[in-house]
């Protein structure tokens, strides 16, 4: 419906309720995040105009407030065995308990099934509303609604920082530059020699744009504190 003068919003008689996030009866704002208010079980968090996504920010959902979590690079040049299902493994053990690998294989763990969304996920690990740095404590991304690295409004998005501020390593990642599962996942991560191929992550790189090597390569595994 088109918004009157003196009128904050106007949805029509049928939808002007008054309910969380709608317009009331008398076209003015009904609760909803941003208004200031914690708005009973809908919202964990309301400042306001203050909302965003700064550290310790409420958030632009009023879920909660603004996190900050390490990546951190795990130095697994070569790998032994199957590496699907070991990868948070290798992250708990170099790390703690409270790290787990940045590596997809299309089936046991999924970042996206819609290019840049972050939909049907499946023990996925990054937050969404939660900055993310390096070991350094530069910030690499601040995620919004889309907890995926370099992604705003349903595009591609360049890094604030790289994962490390030198050198030429990759990690393993297994998606295309979309977040979507890549078939190139030496074999879902079981073969390690340069009959197959994988996908990893150039870790000096500012853009997510994955490369293809022989899965023979010294790579590394990007692990996500949780």
């Amino acid at each position: 419906m088109e918004i009157q003068a003196r009128e904050a919003c106007d949805d029509g008689s049928a939808q002007n309720t008054g309910g969380y996030g709608k317009c009331n009866p008398d076209c003015t704002l009904g609760p909803r995040c941003g208004d200031g208010k914690i708005n009973g079980a809908e919202e964990s968090c309301d400042n306001g105009a203050e909302n965003g996504l700064g550290l310790g920010a409420c958030n632009p959902a009023c879920s909660g407030v603004v996190g900050q979590k390490f990546l951190k690079i795990y130095d697994m040049y070569d790998w032994g065995g199957a590496l699907t299902g070991d990868w948070d493994a290798m992250c708990h053990g170099t790390f703690s308990a409270s790290y787990l690998g940045l590596v997809v294989d299309g089936t046991t763990r999924i970042a996206t099934r819609t290019p840049f969304k972050g939909d049907g996920q499946l023990n996925w690990i990054l937050r969404p509303y939660t900055r993310y740095v390096n070991s350094a404590g530069e910030l690499i991304w601040t995620t919004d609604a889309v907890n995926l690295l370099g992604v705003r409004n349903g595009q591609p998005a360049p890094l604030l920082n790289p994962l490390v501020p030198s050198g030429t390593d990759f990690a393993w990642l297994g998606t295309k530059d979309d977040w979507t599962a890549s078939s190139s996942n030496c074999v879902a991560w079981t073969r390690r020699d340069a009959s197959a191929n994988g996908t990893g992550l150039r870790l000096t790189a500012t853009l997510i744009q994955p490369m293809l090597v022989t899965c023979n390569s010294p790579g590394r595994i990007i692990c996500v504190e949780q």
